[in-house]
């Protein structure tokens, strides 16, 4: 699935697409998103074998083609990428 496909998906049909529970609140929503990111940062850095922080040193292009190859083509914006990025670094400081 591309970018452009997974934006005309309606907010539960891309939260379906992600895994996330449709029964929880918006806190758990969030926390769900964020898990999920983590799990594809995680077997980036795995697959790659890679410290978590080589991740954010990476050109944005290779990183959105990486996540895009964990994603099955789906990767969200520049910005909510790195974001999820910076997020999944704080906790992974390694």
């Amino acid at each position: 699935m591309t970018y452009g496909q997974a934006a005309e998906l309606t907010w539960p049909q891309l939260l379906h697409a992600l895994g996330v529970e449709p029964e929880a609140g918006r806190d758990d929503l969030e926390k769900q998103i964020a898990a999920k990111r983590d799990e594809i940062f995680d077997r980036i850095v795995a697959r790659r074998a890679c410290l978590p922080m080589d991740l954010w040193r990476w050109p944005v292009e290779d990183l959105m083609r990486e996540v895009g190859a964990e994603t099955g083509g789906v990767v969200a914006g520049v910005e909510v990428l790195l974001g999820g990025l910076r997020r999944y670094l704080a906790v992974n400081r390694n």
